[in-house]
């Protein structure tokens, strides 16, 4: 990765809100680990009901959130703009994804590997706790569009990474 490429990338992590205060050697070991990807308009980038294997951020570009309803039909949860991210959930939760991620225009992300993922999470203890905190946000508000009895559903964070 040439020194221009990482420069925008440390300035992209800087924006997003669970990294925000993070020191910056932790943004460094983050960014090296970080793989640009590139999605035209349309394109699927997470389906739901498939294992989790990374997590993304947007760089670029605007995704829409799908989820299946009660019903069998599609509901749309949300659109996410730059330095929004995704995919947490099942990687934090050691679950299939829980809902389909679409480009709505144009789009570039930077993937983290569950491996690398995990390992920020177990070397930071504060980034785990903010991503558990909207992952569990994100939840909630899923479960309640979809109409789901969070009484129904297993304990969100009954199987922890890295604890």
């Amino acid at each position: 990765m040439d020194p221009q490429e990482k420069a925008a990338i440390f300035d992209n992590l800087a924006k997003i809100d669970f990294l925000t205060g993070v020191a910056r050697e932790k943004l460094d070991e983050l960014s090296e680990k970080l793989v640009r990807i590139s999605f035209d308009a349309g394109d699927h980038i997470l389906k739901e009901g498939r294992a989790g294997g990374a997590f993304f951020i947007l760089v670029s570009g605007t995704i829409s959130i799908w989820a299946e309803g009660n019903e069998g039909s599609s509901m749309k949860l949300s659109e996410l703009t730059p330095y929004s991210y995704f995919g947490e959930i099942a990687l934090l939760t050691n679950t299939r994804r829980t809902a389909t991620v679409k480009a709505e225009s144009d789009v570039v992300v930077y993937m983290l590997g569950k491996e690398a993922f995990n390992s920020i999470l177990i070397s930071d203890a504060s980034i785990r706790q903010r991503l558990e905190k909207v992952a569990g946000e994100r939840k909630h508000e899923t479960d309640k569009v979809l109409c789901v009895d969070p009484e129904a559903s297993p304990a969100f964070f009954s199987n922890p990474i890295g604890k």
